[in-house]
């Protein structure tokens, strides 16, 4: 049996990494505390702005996803707070998780796994639930490939 050349994963991660990444990479490293690491990192995150079409800060995190996601929920809500979350895969299934974990009080809109929520489906979760103080949700729903309009939630 021959084997492939290249392997490709169609998943959201890892990824294949090209060659002159992996040459990047065997580079000594550069200690994170030092001036040329921070002058490194500023370029980054300024050149990201342009990327995700912002003018505002760009924050990094050296964290999968669900460290994202809980950052998120301990800087946006105190325990006993409300939220509304969508779930309508595993990581809507996991807003809610963080958030019941950090003691705040989860409102799950639910969403048929594999289909995007509608708008109006937020908006009516906020009008039942006056006291909540953010809505989670992610814009691709990476387990079934649904894609969230967020611009849209967001202009609610």
């Amino acid at each position: 049996m021959r084997k492939a050349s290249k392997q490709y994963l169609f998943t959201p991660g890892p990824a294949p990494v090209p060659p002159e990444v992996l040459l990047e990479m065997a580079r000594p490293v550069i200690h994170h505390r030092t001036p040329e690491f921070s002058a490194v990192l500023d370029s980054a995150r300024e050149r990201l702005k342009p990327l995700f079409g912002t003018h505002q800060e760009v924050i990094l995190l050296a964290s999968s996803g669900t460290g994202a996601m809980e950052a998120a929920v301990v800087n946006l809500l105190d325990p006993d707070h409300h939220a509304v979350y969508v779930n309508g895969g595993k990581f809507g299934e996991r807003w809610g998780k963080l958030i019941v974990a950090h003691g705040a009080i989860a409102h799950e809109v639910k969403v048929e796994w594999g289909r995007s929520v509608r708008p109006e489906q937020v908006d009516d979760a906020l009008r039942e639930n006056p006291a909540a103080r953010a809505v989670f949700v992610q814009a691709s729903e990476t387990s079934t490939g649904a894609l969230h309009p967020i611009a849209e939630i967001g202009e609610i």
